[in-house]
């Protein structure tokens, strides 16, 4: 710790550097209160000064006043010094910002103390500190977490208001299209009868038609009941979890991003037998679209991308693990990946929170979600003991 000696007296100066560098602290002289100031604006400025109160021009207690105005001053200790040994010479001393008062002479047993106390002082300043800084990055990201848990509900709204928009058409062109495959047969018969080959020709196809726009309408009906339900609000109380099975949970995440997965990159699925569990399903679903999100974005551009999904039981709980054929994960991101805004997506591309949110998630759910590298390249992703 640097300390700054401030007296006009060069004998004083002498024996304050010899006590101080004797104590382990590396000492700064200044003959004048033009040389403390310019000691205290180095970019490593000293944090503990002791300074005499009578000195030419500038005093002890203005040069103190100037130091504690200075806009962006370090955390700073002062003991001032003087020959006056009244106590009202103490008190406006303190009064004017000294954080201690000795008379002279000195007495190094004494002075020792003190310094320890400020030395001290300093210490619990730097961890407060620290613990400011902390508590508002944790602020920070809270808020940031709120306002992206704010904005998924506002789009679970909007979500379920457009799913059910999207259901009534969608039973309608279902029920439609069953209606015409039970009456097809006598149309068919009517059409043959009719005599026409065009039309003959053409009522051979009908019912592949009607199969694929039934199909099409399940289709549909799947991703709006998926959509309802991964717009759903979900709970952190356990006492609200339901019972169900991780796969469908799985199964749910990977069609809504079933986009990803059609041309580029290959999804494999080895789900295995395993027990219902109570979990919340769309926070649960939350995490795991975050990860295939991720795995999606990871093996961009690789030859033969290829994200696999394995689920299994095992003894502490229901074991998930999400695994690309990416680059993989290294060594520097892999020590921040779990910190809110975190990202090596460009700007605009991601807010830093998936990951975050996605942990706070399965803990919630009372497991652990870890990461590591593949032996053979890319990343997994392991989320275990739910459901223990």
């Amino acid at each position: 710790m640097h300390a700054l000696v401030v007296d006009d007296d060069p004998t004083t100066r002498t024996q304050l550097r010899a006590l101080l560098g004797s104590w382990g602290y590396d000492v700064l002289e200044a003959g004048d209160a033009a040389q403390a100031e310019s000691a205290l604006a180095r970019r490593d400025a000293p944090l503990l000064m002791i300074v005499d109160w009578v000195m030419p021009e500038t005093n002890g207690v203005e040069l103190l006043r100037r130091a504690r105005s200075l806009p962006e001053a370090s955390p700073l200790y002062v003991i001032m010094v003087s020959g006056k040994h009244e106590s009202a010479a103490a008190a406006y001393a303190l009064e004017s910002g000294a954080d201690d008062f000795v008379s002279k002479p000195l007495d190094p047993v004494a002075l020792r103390a003190r310094v320890g106390v400020g030395a001290r002082m300093l210490a619990k300043s730097e961890a407060l500190q620290r613990y400011a800084e902390e508590m508002s990055r944790l602020a920070e990201a809270r808020a940031a977490e709120i306002l992206h848990a704010d904005r998924l509900a506002t789009l679970g709204q909007l979500a379920a208001g457009v799913a059910h928009e999207i259901n009534n058409p969608t039973t309608f062109i279902a029920g439609n299209a069953e209606l015409l495959e039970r009456v097809w047969p006598d149309l068919e018969r009517a059409l043959a009868q009719a005599g026409d080959a065009r039309l003959v020709a053409i009522s051979a196809e009908v019912p592949a038609m009607l199969a694929a726009v039934r199909g099409g309408a399940e289709r549909v009906r799947r991703i709006v009941a998926d959509l309802k339900s991964y717009a759903r609000k979900g709970s952190s109380d356990p006492r609200e979890r339901e019972l169900a099975n991780v796969n469908e949970s799985v199964e749910r995440a990977a069609r809504l991003l079933g986009s990803r997965f059609k041309h580029d990159v290959r999804l494999e699925l080895d789900l295995g037998d395993i027990s219902a569990c109570r979990i919340d399903p769309p926070t649960f679903e939350q995490a795991l679209v975050n990860l295939l999100n991720n795995a999606c974005d990871a093996v961009q551009g690789v030859a033969g991308a290829t994200v696999a999904v394995r689920s299994r039981q095992r003894d502490d709980g229901i074991e998930v693990v999400v695994e690309d054929n990416g680059a993989g994960i290294p060594d520097a991101v892999m020590r921040e990946i779990w910190n809110p805004f975190f990202t090596t997506k460009p700007p605009g591309k991601g807010t830093g929170l998936g990951l975050c949110i996605s942990q706070r998630i399965i803990a919630e759910h009372g497991g652990a979600l870890r990461a590591s590298n593949r032996r053979e390249g890319g990343a997994r992703f392991v989320i275990s003991g739910v459901g223990s």
